[in-house]
């Protein structure tokens, strides 16, 4: 396993969640103590996806500056999902007593599976860009 690549795509999703962290933390007062927990949560769903990110890089290693792309394109996702959930109002007393109904966008945005969704996702793009370059070579 390439330590350089696990620790650039580990750090960098990793801030992306820390910058989240330090922009809810103004937002909210509310639940400052449950940052930690995400935080640690956030940690080790990015231990496993970058391990196996590598994993599925050993049958054709791509070069490092493709490596930091990818995971440059994925932390920008994670971080506008991040924000979106952050800056878009729900009003979860009317939710809560049945006046308002989630729409699907916003049943997405709050969805504690969105981040591994995210994750996997990416995971299958890159494993797809690994298998249609070793075609690619005679």
């Amino acid at each position: 396993m390439n330590l350089q690549k696990f620790f650039m795509s580990f750090f960098l999703l990793l801030s992306t969640t820390i910058i989240y962290i330090v922009i809810e933390w103004q937002n909210n007062v509310d639940v400052r103590s449950a940052y930690p927990i995400i935080l640690m949560m956030c940690s080790l769903l990015y231990v496993v996806y970058t391990f196996i990110l590598l994993k599925i890089d050993k049958i054709n290693p791509q070069k490092i500056s493709f490596f930091l792309f990818f995971n440059s394109i994925v932390s920008v996702v994670i971080f506008g999902f991040q924000l979106t959930f952050v800056f878009y109002h729900f009003d979860f007393y009317a939710i809560n007593e049945g006046v308002k109904i989630l729409t699907w966008y916003e049943k997405i945005i709050i969805s504690d599976w969105t981040l591994p969704a995210i994750l996997i996702i990416s995971l299958c793009c890159y494993a797809l860009k690994i298998k249609l370059s070793t075609k690619e070579k005679p």
